[in-house]
């Protein structure tokens, strides 16, 4: 006799099945992180790069994917549509569209926020164009330029200002809060600026 104690309703199965989803989706972008600190710190060339990709059975090929997707700023800026889907493969052909077609994806995305390879594939081909957006623009926030560029204005700073907007985005409906990129596109220049340095230092 099925013991009826253990008995679970429809939707609670698939609570925990989306839940072992969003784990596995949460483990490959971690993954990727440190493939991307490894590459960083050996250079894609190394012995030692190569030794943990042989180590973890990985092909350079899906390393440089997996790198591509934690270089990818804007899945981070995404977080409810892409913790959702349901394979690493599908991050990596997200990161390969243009800020255009990206816009688009993030528009037309459906409701249930299953981004599938079969629908990037059509944001990419122009089978779906962007929809027109709903919300509305109330405030802005701006940062001082010369607080960026002295780097008084930290990572810290940013970090706990995505925090506040996000829980502010969280707590009230019907909000949205984009994120302009300004920060991390004024971190990358700063990290090529140190990366060229480096190279000519090591001449």
């Amino acid at each position: 006799m099925t013991n009826t104690s253990n008995h679970r309703n429809p939707s609670e199965f698939v609570e925990l099945i989306n839940a072992e989803l969003a784990s596995a989706i949460q483990s490959w972008r971690r993954i990727a992180n440190h493939l991307l600190s490894a590459t960083e710190q050996y250079g894609t060339d190394s012995d030692s790069y190569k030794m943990i990709l042989k180590a973890a059975n990985f092909s350079k090929s899906k390393a440089c994917k997996l790198v591509a997707i934690a270089r990818d700023t804007r899945l981070a800026r995404q977080p409810t549509l892409f913790d959702t889907v349901q394979a690493w493969t599908t991050l990596y052909e997200v990161t390969t569209l243009t800020d255009e077609q990206f816009d688009k994806l993030i528009s037309a995305a459906p409701e249930n926020g299953s981004v599938t390879p079969a629908f990037v594939s059509a944001i990419k081909k122009g089978e779906i164009q962007k929809a027109p957006d709903a919300y509305k623009v109330a405030f802005n926030i701006r940062i001082d330029d010369a607080a960026l560029k002295s780097e008084s204005f930290t990572g810290e700073h940013y970090a706990k200002l995505v925090s506040l907007l996000k829980q502010i985005q969280d707590e009230i409906l019907h909000i949205r809060v984009d994120n302009a990129d300004l920060f991390e596109k004024n971190a990358s220049s700063e990290f090529a600026n140190l990366e060229r340095f480096m190279k000519v230092a090591r001449q």
